[in-house]
């Protein structure tokens, strides 16, 4: 007796996703809820909103008062800048909250029909390959950002008043409280609570980032399955009317993968936009940082650690960039490569028009004018390191 298959499940891809989207309030909730709990959300994201704002503000006050203190300034701006990062993803992705939930309803969507057990067998190694692909980005994003995170938190304990600090008070990321230079206990206080707004920080981060990551690889794996679609057709004898059938159904799935991926650019070009300006700056500041003031042996591999992680914030903007602009342009090749000189007459105009439209590949720009992508990518890190010269030379 032959058992059942077990076919994965959509929530096992997006697991690390869905904990950070639920944490953050960003989680779509059914339109046929109760009224109350949508209420609930909007305050879950308010809350959100506070404790970012709550940390932001003390961070940008110590920025003001030891404006000039170019040691401290820049250590400031390592974390400030990722605080206002998030808070930027974040609003982002509730401005732009109904195309976010549509492409979050696609992919689940998408995933069902092609698990379908009567499904062919190459279409789901082809889903199941990418979105391994994903999740395995999102599981070491994940490590990468709580471990240099862990060691944010533990830093004022391990390295304590032997570092030339202007800070009475020293915090995991650098902020200025008034009161807290008068009671252990209320320093004790902020000290907790930078924990918990940092714990909720690198998640909002590592969850937005790898989302964008997952979700454009997914819209890859349709392109690819598309491909091998449109590779399958033939002209065996069949009915005219059956092969143009075919093809309208495959352009229809083709004119779904462009609305799809034109979702994605729409949700995902602001916080792209965002990501890669602040990334710039905190190459530049970590890395001056390195250059110029780090003799202790904690700090030196908690700053690469997160020089580390901010090159890897970039990558995973740019690299499924890259792939979506491949699978798209390889719908034109498969297109071509198809039997369609034998064709009736609609058929062949159809994959004719689908090859000429597949000259303009799909893409995510960061605020629609810089193409993510593995060569810009490259050019990223140059620039960078370009500007870090520069202010290497103007801090001497």
């Amino acid at each position: 007796m032959t058992g059942k298959v077990i076919l994965p499940k959509f929530d096992n891809y997006i697991l690390l996703n869905k904990f950070g989207l639920r944490l953050l309030g960003l989680w779509p909730i059914p339109e046929d809820s109760a009224k109350w709990k949508f209420t609930l959300k909007k305050l879950h994201v308010s809350l959100v909103y506070v404790l970012l704002l709550s940390l932001l503000v003390p961070q940008l006050l110590d920025l003001y008062i030891l404006w000039g203190d170019v040691d401290a300034n820049v250590e400031n701006l390592c974390t400030s800048l990722t605080t206002f990062t998030v808070l930027a993803k974040l609003t982002n992705i509730v401005a732009s909250r109904g195309v976010f939930q549509k492409s979050l309803a696609t992919m689940k969507e998408n995933w069902d029909t092609i698990m379908r057990h009567d499904n062919c067998p190459e279409e789901r190694e082809i889903l199941l390959k990418m979105s391994k692909v994903g999740f395995v980005f999102t599981r070491n994003y994940c490590i990468i950002m709580y471990i240099t995170a862990g060691m944010y938190f533990l830093r004022p304990l391990v390295v304590g008043s032997g570092t030339k600090s202007p800070h009475v008070k020293e915090y995991p990321f650098c902020a200025w409280y008034y009161y807290d230079q008068f009671s252990n206990l209320t320093y004790g206080i902020f000290y907790f609570s930078q924990v918990i707004i940092g714990f909720f920080c690198g998640t909002g981060n590592f969850t937005l980032d790898s989302l964008c990551l997952v979700m454009v690889y997914h819209a890859c794996a349709q392109l690819r399955i598309l491909q091998k679609q449109i590779s399958q057709l033939t002209n065996d004898g069949s009915d005219d009317i059956l092969i143009v059938e075919r093809v309208r159904q495959l352009v229809k799935l083709h004119k779904k993968n462009i609305e799809n991926a034109r979702n994605l650019e729409a949700v995902f070009s602001g916080a792209s936009a965002q990501q890669l300006l602040v990334s710039c700056v905190i190459i530049c500041v970590i890395g001056l940082k390195l250059i110029v003031s780090l003799n202790d042996a904690f700090q030196l591999i908690m700053y690469v650690a997160y020089m580390q992680l901010v090159i890897f914030q970039i990558y995973l903007y740019c690299s499924p960039g890259d792939e979506l602009i491949n699978q798209s342009m390889e719908i034109g090749r498969a297109a071509y490569m198809a039997s369609w000189t034998n064709f009736p007459k609609y058929a062949t105009h159809s994959l004719l028009m689908m090859t000429i439209r597949a000259q303009r590949p799909l893409r995510i720009t960061a605020g629609r004018f810089y193409v993510m992508s593995i060569p810009n990518f490259t050019s990223i890190l140059k620039t960078s390191a370009s500007y870090l010269s520069v202010l290497r030379v103007l801090y001497d």
